[in-house]
């Protein structure tokens, strides 16, 4: 979905992005990620990251969300 909505996506390799963003869910998905036990700032910086090296221009409607995800992550005491 990134590469598909991504507006004017720069991204040389796609396959290679696929990939990483693959690793970055099985990664997830094998550690059992919930709210509870994770920082989800960091499992985002990830797929920031990710974006970033691949050269991947992220849609604004995703941008909002992972951004708000991030800022609520930062006020939620523990």
């Amino acid at each position: 979905l990134f590469l598909e909505r991504s507006p004017m996506s720069h991204c040389k390799d796609p396959e290679k992005f696929v990939t990483a963003m693959a690793e970055i869910v099985d990664e997830a998905q094998k550690q059992r990620v919930t709210f509870s036990n994770t920082e989800v700032a960091q499992l985002l910086m990830k797929v920031f990251n990710t974006l970033r090296e691949n050269r991947v221009k992220l849609d604004a409607n995703f941008a909002a969300v992972i951004l708000s995800i991030m800022v609520i992550e930062g006020t939620y005491e523990r």
